[in-house]
């Protein structure tokens, strides 16, 4: 993952923005960017963070969350909905 994608990551998760809205964004547009998103989401919960156990059932949630929407992505992909149509 490239340094730019995770300063763009970190900006966004500390600038309080809503996360599921923002990798819901990202994973119609720029996957990467949704990985680094989600990256910095975790590194953000284990470093500031005190209750642990509350914050690992947390980001199990939203891991969830991100599973379901790839899913999603690549079926959506299979079915062709994101083809380019031809002109």
């Amino acid at each position: 993952m490239s340094i730019e994608f995770a300063t763009r990551a970190n900006q966004f998760v500390f600038r309080g923005l809503q996360l599921k809205k923002m990798v819901r964004l990202m994973l119609f547009n720029d996957f990467s960017f949704a990985m680094a998103l989600l990256q910095a989401f975790v590194q953000r919960i284990l470093t500031y963070n005190s209750n642990f156990n509350r914050n690992f059932l947390k980001l199990q949630r939203f891991n969830k969350k991100i599973n379901k929407f790839v899913k999603k992505k690549k079926r959506l992909h299979q079915l062709g909905v994101f083809a380019k149509r031809k002109e």
